[in-house]
């Protein structure tokens, strides 16, 4: 009898262990820069393919014992789906102020209800933002989406993320003290706001230089260099802030209808400049390219926008390879400009990709707090 107790209770610890180990809360304490909610065990996840489940189906116990542990990067769902996120906190100190917000702002359309305390009563009203959203619903005027928790009391408070994205490569959560989130907003746009220097500091170059000579691959260049800036203004949330935030329809595609463009103007400026009529096959790699890329503006534009997405995801790698090796089979017959244009490329590439790192978290540098 007692192996047999003893088989069981195993069994029992076998199961509920997990479950246990998923419902863990998340400590509260300040962070430099923030807490990413990326561990197994941080958040408890629910994939809502009806899209039709509301707040209390979610916290009924049939859908409830539904959610399991994120993954440590949750990618994004074909189609808009919605995605409901769990989270528990626990807070030690009397008083706290801190914020959960989202990684991207990529976000067709997200919602937070709570924090709820032990009773089940919510402390605060629901927030309802997102790029579907005009961004006034934006808490703290934040270019991220969050949600301010300003909690009274040391305990155990409850949190429910819902997000729905037909472009952002991953749906992810941080939770941060509210006075250093504010702070690193400030030192993050000094970083973007170098980058948008060297992309202003090209454009207005070359468009002195297309003006004077009147050729049609310093135009290309321009168009090239504007679509770039206005990529990363809007991947960064710049753009809604300061330029449409009133319009959510373009908020909504202008994350792949403007990637789109850069790309375009990329292949129609480097077919110019490296004189790709002269290499055939070369010339048509170019113009495919640029059919595909305004192929994906086309369909963004119409609202598809996960095709849309998958389409710039190709173009930017193989956009970017057929523009290398094409100024090195130009370069190899002769043609000394074509070094100009490969460290041109790679200044503006870099330039993209600062921003892309710093925004993913990947630069871990003192000066730029990403």
């Amino acid at each position: 009898m007692n192996a047999i107790r003893t088989c069981l209770l195993f069994l029992c610890l076998l199961v509920a262990g997990p479950s246990l180990a998923w419902a863990a809360p998340i400590f509260l304490e300040d962070h430099a820069q923030g807490l990413a909610l990326s561990e197994p065990g941080h958040t408890l996840w629910l994939q809502d393919d009806t899209g039709a489940l509301t707040l209390d189906d979610v916290r009924g116990a049939d859908q409830d014992r539904r959610f399991e542990p994120a993954p440590p990067a949750l990618q994004r769902s074909r189609g808009a789906q919605a995605h409901w996120f769990k989270l528990q906190m626990e807070q030690r100190t009397p008083a706290g102020d801190w914020v959960l917000a989202t990684q991207t702002t990529a976000l067709k359309d997200v919602q937070f209800f709570g924090p709820f305390d032990s009773t089940g009563r919510a402390l605060a009203p629901p927030v309802h933002t997102g790029l579907s959203q005009v961004f006034s619903t934006r808490p703290l005027a934040s270019e991220r989406y969050l949600m301010r928790l300003q909690l009274p009391a040391p305990g155990v408070y409850t949190v429910y993320a819902r997000l729905v994205s037909d472009a952002a490569p991953i749906l992810g959560l941080s939770v941060w003290d509210t006075a250093e989130y504010l702070q690193w907003r400030q030192h993050k746009r000094l970083f973007d706001g170098m980058c948008y220097g060297i992309l202003l500091a090209l454009l207005v170059y070359n468009l002195v230089l297309a003006a004077i000579f009147r050729d049609a691959a310093y135009g290309f260049y321009v168009g090239q260099c504007t679509f770039a800036l206005l990529t990363l203004a809007s991947f960064n949330g710049h753009a809604a802030h300061y330029l449409w935030g009133d319009w959510p329809w373009w908020q909504e595609r202008s994350n792949v209808v403007l990637p789109g463009l850069w790309m375009l103007f990329a292949m129609l400026f480097a077919r110019s400049f490296l004189e790709a009529r002269l290499v055939p096959w070369l010339n048509r790699a170019f113009l495919g390219v640029s059919a595909v890329a305004s192929l994906a503006v086309a369909l963004a534009i119409a609202g598809q926008l996960g095709l849309a997405q998958a389409l710039n995801e190709g173009l930017a790698t193989g956009g970017a390879l057929l523009a290398t090796a094409g100024a090195i089979v130009i370069m190899r017959r002769g043609y000394i400009p074509a070094r100009w244009y490969l460290g041109g490329q790679a200044a503006l590439f870099l330039s993209a990709l600062g921003v892309v790192l710093v925004n993913w978290k990947v630069v871990d540098a003192p000066f730029l707090l990403a």
